[in-house]
């Protein structure tokens, strides 16, 4: 299983005029000589399934859930097929456990993924609501403290089949 913690400031110091931020190294990808692994970017999956594990500071759990329902909001008026396909198979849920030290922890379960595809939310309004990016940014840079992904692939149904 791979997992990466992205930066708390979603890499992005100022969204308008800065171009995409580069990609940290992901931990657990290093190609072999047998099977070399895909190139992933920091908010890509190789595999069908996927998740990332999101930290927000409680006080600021209304503003991240706004920034979520903008995002869906975008996603529904995008005519693009490919992200409609993409939007088809994400789900955002939110912990019911009493936040602890601060923070209310959220998921993005991703089945199916869509591979070689970012879900990075500020690369895809840019491309498809670009006068949302900067307010959606700063939504979520003050709400985020960290995430991390985690590619996942199924071992087994416990009810059968």
């Amino acid at each position: 299983m791979r997992s990466l913690v992205l930066a708390v400031s979603l890499m992005l110091p100022q969204v308008a005029q800065t171009p995409p931020p580069p990609k940290p190294p992901v931990a657990g990808t290093a190609a072999t000589a047998q099977s070399p692994a895909p190139e992933q970017g920091p908010y890509e999956f190789v595999d069908d399934m996927g998740a990332f594990v999101i930290v927000v500071k409680a006080e600021k759990a209304a503003a991240f859930d706004a920034a979520m329902s903008r995002l869906r909001q975008v996603f529904a008026a995008s005519t693009d097929k490919a992200r409609k396909q993409q939007a088809a198979g994400w789900r955002v849920l939110k912990s019911t456990e009493k936040p602890t030290d601060g923070a209310i922890t959220y998921f993005w379960l991703i089945d199916s993924v869509a591979k070689a595809t970012s879900y990075y939310p500020i690369d895809i309004l840019r491309e498809l609501s670009p006068a949302d990016v900067q307010p959606v940014y700063e939504q979520l840079q003050s709400a985020i403290v960290s995430i991390t992904r985690v590619g996942l692939k199924e071992l087994l149904k416990m009810g059968g089949a």
